[in-house]
């Protein structure tokens, strides 16, 4: 199985057990992380150690929700085939909606199913249009020959709660 996650905090080395765990266990991952990042308060740069397949990508944006990333490093990894594509940032994110319109147009990864990640534990109304870009990416897709299955990670079970509300 191949997976590419996209997450701009594992940026922390701590913070990249996920993708040890799953090479660990076999899985052919490869990570998308920002090079450079605020943690803490503290700016943290990317150092992949030997063993892990780690891409920095450039980002514009310091907020969590309100950044991109550099679209080129991102349009060649999907380019790839991928059995699942693991996007580890909010939905309401402009990462995620950057991420999914780069699958959406690169013809290859269209029909890879996604995972997204929330650790949102309250419900919350976004302003416009992050609110229309939420519900759009945790909406349940109708089954048809061009939906692409849409999943949800989340780090608590009032998280999950909030995001099927």
């Amino acid at each position: 199985m191949r997976v590419l996650r996209v997450s701009h905090s594992a940026v922390v080395d701590e913070w990249r057990g996920r993708e040890r765990a799953l090479t660990a266990l076999g899985v052919d991952v490869e990570l998308c992380s920002a090079r450079r990042w605020h943690a803490g308060g503290t700016p943290v740069t990317l150092h992949a150690r030997p063993d892990e397949r780690v891409r920095g990508v450039r980002t514009l944006g310091r907020h969590p929700a309100l950044f991109v990333y550099d679209p080129v490093p991102l349009w060649r990894a999907l380019g790839e085939r991928w059995d699942v594509i693991d996007v580890h940032e909010e939905p309401f994110a402009l990462a995620t909606a950057e991420i999914l319109l780069l699958r959406a147009l690169r013809g290859r990864s269209r029909r890879t199913p996604v995972v997204l990640y929330t650790a949102q534990n309250l419900r919350k109304r976004y302003p416009i249009p992050f609110r229309w870009l939420e519900r759009w990416r945790c909406a349940p897709r109708r089954a048809s020959r061009h939906a692409t299955p849409r999943r949800r990670a989340s780090p608590s079970t009032r998280a999950s709660s909030v995001v099927r509300e």
